[in-house]
């Protein structure tokens, strides 16, 4: 056991005091940052222009916000006030006109939003104004929005008027279905289920090549790097046993895979936002998913570059060896975005369930269970990876091969 904590902590100083080590940990994280911030921005200011005047917002909304329905509600007037001042949308020439309709004929209404009839719905529950004024049920209050996505009008008007709600009212739901305890989708358009299937395709790709150029530094220096320098030779003639010497060089290798992973893991965390388009609603479990998804691709990446470097003489060998693999592991994650790979089967493929289920995550439509299958089977398969690399450490022919 000795042994092998002298070659974990021998190769752990290694790897945190070459600067060419530590740009591999940090680097993939830093461009993944950079990258999916980028091309949010891109994206958005490709399919967004708020330049919006001269417009007349059309907005249409229930009749039974309140018992006394002889004046708009006042959302809808603080509205008219914004429309007058300096902060107005876009500053001149915009104004409103307004419509209202029954709760009954709301998937009408949503229909012709749809179509561009109007620019936003608004629906109160019963009574909302008059019990707002009563306090009465404050948790049973609610208002909700509808408005076309793929309209630059309706999108800009749905943003200006829900940053007014929280001035006007106090005590109410926002976006929110009673009757089922869930969020309403506000979007009436497809668009953005095109954006994310766009996002879902690049996702994957960019993420794993990135992953891959962590082992393309670091894996062809452990064992072909020693090979090539002869350090390995005198490794094998200190009292360590070999398969100490492998497991103190798999281990410290596998902190290193998981110091990156967690790197990149939050480098992805801080640009998701900007990526899908500022709507991150990912739960506490998703973000674990997904960090378990990044860190268990890295581990598996590492683990097949250092039989890679096992099995090859120099660290020039071990990288054009490696290369191959990325390409292959690229390809793998272009799939899910051209073949459907819904099925659970799909979960037991390594590599390419790990594309899969980060496809699915943008998407919205993962489903846990595939995602802890995706895990487990990379794990073992790491695992049998690791045996396979232990046993080669004992051939002869493997480790002195010139």
């Amino acid at each position: 056991m000795r042994n092998i904590v002298t070659i974990f902590l021998k190769e752990l100083k290694r790897f945190f005091t070459d600067r060419r080590m530590l740009s591999a940990l940090f680097l993939p994280g830093i461009i993944i940052f950079i990258i999916y911030n980028f091309m949010g921005k891109m994206i958005t200011s490709s399919v967004i222009n708020t330049s919006i005047s001269n417009v007349t917002f059309r907005i249409a909304y229930t009749d039974n916000y309140s018992s006394d329905i002889s004046t708009k509600p006042l959302l809808l007037q603080v509205f008219d006030e914004y429309l007058k001042s300096d902060d107005s949308v876009n500053n001149t020439n915009n104004s409103a006109s307004y419509y209202t309709f029954s709760t009954s004929s709301l998937e009408e209404y949503k229909e012709k939003t749809l179509k561009d009839e109007y620019d936003l719905l608004v629906v109160f529950s019963d009574n909302f104004e008059s019990n707002l004024a009563s306090n009465i049920n404050p948790k049973r209050n609610t208002i909700n929005f509808y408005y076309n996505g793929s309209s630059e009008v309706s999108s800009t008007l749905y943003t200006t008027v829900t940053n007014l709600v929280s001035a006007t009212y106090n005590n109410y739901l926002v976006n929110y279905d009673l009757e089922t305890n869930t969020e309403i989708k506000s979007n009436l358009s497809n668009e953005e289920a095109i954006f994310k299937t766009v996002i879902a395709f690049v996702f994957p790709m960019v993420t794993i090549s990135l992953l891959f150029s962590t082992v393309m530094t670091i894996c062809p220096e452990t064992i072909a790097g020693e090979k090539e320098r002869g350090t390995l030779a005198s490794l094998l003639l200190t009292p360590c046993k070999r398969s100490e010497i492998i497991i103190g060089k798999i281990g410290a290798l596998t902190i290193t895979a998981l110091l990156s992973g967690a790197v990149s893991f939050f480098a992805l965390l801080g640009s998701l936002p900007q990526l899908i388009g500022g709507e991150f609603n990912f739960d506490a479990q998703t973000i674990v998913a997904l960090f378990f998804l990044i860190t268990s691709a890295l581990i598996l990446f590492v683990t097949i570059g250092i039989l890679v470097s096992t099995l090859t003489s120099t660290v020039k060998e071990a990288s054009s060896y490696i290369s191959p693999f990325m390409i292959v592991s690229m390809v793998f994650a272009i799939l899910p975005g051209v073949i459907d790979m819904s099925s659970i089967a799909y979960s037991f493929i390594p590599i390419i369930n790990i594309c899969i289920q980060m496809s699915s995550i943008i998407k919205g439509t993962f489903d846990f269970t595939n995602i802890a299958i995706t895990i487990v089977i990379n794990l073992v398969f790491t695992g049998l990876l690791v045996l396979l690399t232990a046993k080669l450490f004992n051939n002869e022919k493997v480790i002195f091969s010139r």
